[in-house]
């Protein structure tokens, strides 16, 4: 992946116009889903979710 390609993903995440599944992210960052919502319950990582039209929690 470019800089360039980095750099637009980054920017359409931090405008909320990037969604990523868990399972993506955890495979994004070798953190386990069971991790990251755990950290999400506690207050540590804040996620903000919403439901997919195939019923998935997403974050975006």
């Amino acid at each position: 992946m470019t800089n360039g390609t980095r750099a637009d993903l980054r920017e359409l995440f931090h405008k909320g116009q990037l969604t990523i599944g868990i399972s993506e992210l955890s495979r994004m960052t070798g953190v386990s889903p069971r991790q990251l919502r755990y950290w999400q319950k506690r207050g540590t990582l804040f996620l903000r979710t919403r439901m997919s039209r195939a019923g998935l929690a997403c974050i975006h």
